[in-house]
């Protein structure tokens, strides 16, 4: 899923069954979302997990410049 914010793309990553009490994970800056990798499968097991990546943090999308999440808000 693709999120459009002010001309940048955000990927919002989703896990678990859509009908689950709903998890939100935000990644740290400077770590890619995929930090939560080891901790999806079991999260996943009993919630649907979100985990928006900050454009420029995806590695499935191309660089762009970003310098704040004001920018994209």
């Amino acid at each position: 899923m693709f999120l459009e914010v002010k001309e940048e793309e955000m990927t919002i990553h989703e896990f678990g069954e859509k009908n689950k009490d709903v998890l939100v994970m935000f990644h740290p800056l400077g770590v890619w979302w995929d930090i939560f990798e080891y901790v999806i499968p079991e999260l996943s097991n009993h919630f649907h997990v979100i985990i928006p990546a900050i454009p420029g943090h995806d590695p499935e999308v191309p660089l762009r410049d970003f310098s704040s999440v004001e920018e994209i808000s």
